[in-house]
Parts: C-alpha cells; structure tokens; sequence
C-alpha cells in the first residue's frame, strides 16, 4: 500500500529545508490566522511558513497540473494572501512544467499577482523514491501513468 505520510514526513521536510536554502530562512509546517475582509477569523495550515511568518509557502510533489492538483493549489495560494503582514507567498513544486502551467494560471489571473512560483530541486534518489510512491498510489486507486 502507498503510505501517504511518504509524502508528509520525507520529502516536504526536504523540500522545506531547499526552500530555506532559496529564501534565507528556516521553515516549519503551521498553522497560521487568516483575516476574512470584515467577516471576522479563521485559520489554515500551510506546509512551510519561515520561523518568522513573513514567507508562507505551499509545497506539491505533483506530477501534472490535473484539475484536482490545479483547484488544491489556487485554494491554497487564495488563502496565503488572506493572511495579514506576510512578505513573501509562494507555491513550491518538484516538477517545472507544473511551474510552467501555474505560471500562465498567474498570467491568466486565475492566482492572486504576486504569487511566487518556486521549483524546488530533490536528489535523483528522492525523485526515484517519489515515482515509486506514484506509480504504487496510481495502481491503488485504479488511476492511469499520470498520477498527480
């Protein structure tokens, strides 16, 4: 079976730890307040937020930009930006055409401006182990090669 903390537990701590090196500041995974104009307070918990909550960050080890990959990300891009007094937002992913693909949904206006789109490079080892964990997730679910 495909362990889905895989996911959780060895390659976000990774990537969080590259975007650290890419921004300058260490990340951690928190939950953060979010302000709804004039409606009052909620909060969302974001993958990587820098120890001083000026960087929120989404992460995605997505392969393609499917739509139910598409819809998690602009969901979660729409609730950085609800988010009072942050610096930086950004989606980091694994894979450059999904970076290419959110970066014509920004041109489009389908992201908020201002959103950051940020490749974030694994060892070849932990890109093997990420397809093995696809291909297994994609065989379980009865879903084709394009596993999201």
């Amino acid at each position: 079976m495909a362990n889905s903390h895989f996911i959780k537990t060895r390659i976000e701590p990774l990537m969080r730890a590259e975007l650290a090196k890419i921004c300058g500041v260490p990340f951690l995974e928190r939950e953060m307040p979010i302000r709804w104009k004039g409606e009052g307070t909620g909060v969302f918990r974001f993958d990587a937020v820098s120890e001083d909550c000026s960087i929120v960050a989404s992460l995605s080890t997505a392969r393609n930009l499917k739509s139910g990959q598409r819809a998690k990300l602009m969901r979660d891009a729409t609730f950085m930006w609800l988010i009072p007094k942050v610096a930086r937002r950004i989606l980091a992913v694994v894979e450059a055409s999904v970076a290419a693909a959110l970066n014509v949904e920004l041109k489009r206006g389908r992201l908020p401006p201002g959103t950051e789109i940020v490749v974030v490079n694994l060892a070849r080892e932990l890109r093997e182990e990420i397809d093995k964990f696809r291909t297994l997730a994609a065989k379980e679910v009865g879903a084709n090669e394009d596993v999201e």
